[in-house]
């Protein structure tokens, strides 16, 4: 079995609602979707979800390197070897991270397909059989948050997060709101961004967020202040998690040396795919820290893949496993295959039976919201 054929497709999708955060906003999303072929006929399939305020990368920066570096590297060679293709013979390309996630994953899932299991089974197999499904509302009105989340909250979602990171008063107001208005049993997590920027000002929004029962409050302030965020983290009750901070697994042992962080947000797309993403939890394990998988926005491409991670790994405590149908996010998807369960009352994405990721491409849509496509031979 050899790698015979890359197709590349560069795509833009519309969101249902402008998808806003405390550092930028997004009308619609990027995506570069490869299709990995083999001479005996299997395809695997992989997506990169850009993000310049995260990766450095653009869907035209990916799309480009993908062609002019990183494709040609795996053609005629064996799909099985995902960790010399990926880790180490894409080693010598500086970041790119979503770009490398692409070609992971994609060879995960035509792994998995050629073996003929899920793809969890090729990572440990299952330490749980479904994932609370994430609700919740980026930065918007009062009103518009606070009407999605009762919408959330009837669909049997019980895990919210919202997005916060402006002014502290008015943070912790649409979280007394939030929680005035689901009542006491969903849980509601925070996620500033960055956007309170200073330990002061993080610190004063966090302790006002507090009484109304927040689970755990996400990059407070900027990436790079792990002295600050140790200085948050002394100084509130509330668990601190960090995403921007965390790319790599040395990242995670610099922010575990500095106590700046009890929770460590592990997305494929900040850590170039699975391999990588797998040693990041490891590390976080061994440092003491819990995981949450994060989630990119990406299609059910990307989502598949997060699941079947968050599937296997005990050290994955917490996610954005968000839900199939997202009333906020993107107008349409490429795929499809996933399925949710009411699972004692609470919505939940179970685990896949198909071999690799589980999902079917719609050639419909990718072709709808085509900027882009190249084949690699």
């Amino acid at each position: 079995m050899r790698i015979s054929r890359i197709d590349v497709y560069h795509i833009d999708i519309p969101y249902a609602k402008v998808f806003r955060i405390a550092t930028a906003e997004y009308p619609s999303q990027p995506f570069v979707i490869v299709r990995i072929a083999t001479d005996d006929g299997l395809e695997g399939w992989g997506e990169a979800c850009p993000a310049h305020e995260f990766t450095g990368e653009t869907g035209g920066t990916v799309f480009s390197i993908m062609l002019e570096k990183m494709g040609r590297r795996l053609i005629g060679k064996d799909p099985s070897d995902v960790e010399a293709l990926v880790v180490k013979g894409l080693n010598d390309i500086a970041g790119a991270p979503s770009a490398k996630a692409a070609l992971d994953v994609a060879l995960h899932d035509l792994l998995g397909k050629a073996l003929g299991v899920p793809l969890y089974r090729l990572l440990g197999g299952l330490v749980r059989r479904s994932f609370p499904v994430t609700g919740g509302a980026t930065l918007a009105s009062l009103d518009e948050t606070l009407d999605k989340v009762k919408r959330d909250i009837e669909r049997g979602i019980e895990v919210l997060k919202i997005k916060v990171g402006e002014d502290p008063e008015k943070d912790a107001e649409k979280i007394r709101r939030v929680r005035e208005v689901v009542g006491d049993k969903p849980i509601i997590r925070v996620d500033a961004n960055q956007g309170w920027v200073k330990p002061r000002r993080a610190i004063k929004a966090i302790r006002l967020m507090e009484r109304y029962g927040i689970e755990l409050v996400e990059q407070p302030i900027l990436a790079w202040d792990l002295d600050g965020l140790a200085e948050i983290r002394r100084s509130v009750d509330t668990p601190i998690m960090v995403d921007e901070s965390v790319h790599t697994p040395i990242d995670v042992v610099r922010v575990a040396e500095k106590r700046a962080a009890d929770i460590v947000n592990i997305k494929l797309m900040k850590t170039g795919g699975i391999r990588i993403a797998l040693r990041v939890a490891a590390v976080a394990e061994a440092m003491g820290l819990d995981a949450y998988m994060g989630s990119m926005g990406e299609t059910m491409i990307g989502r598949a893949a997060n699941l079947h991670l968050a599937l296997s790994l005990d050290v994955i405590k917490y996610g954005d496993i968000v839900a199939i149908t997202r009333e906020w996010g993107l107008v349409e998807d490429v795929a499809t295959g996933l399925r949710e369960e009411l699972i004692d009352g609470v919505l939940q994405v179970v685990a896949p039976s198909e071999p690799g990721l589980g999902v079917r491409i719609k050639s419909e849509v990718l072709n709808k919201y085509l900027v882009a496509h190249r084949v690699i031979k």
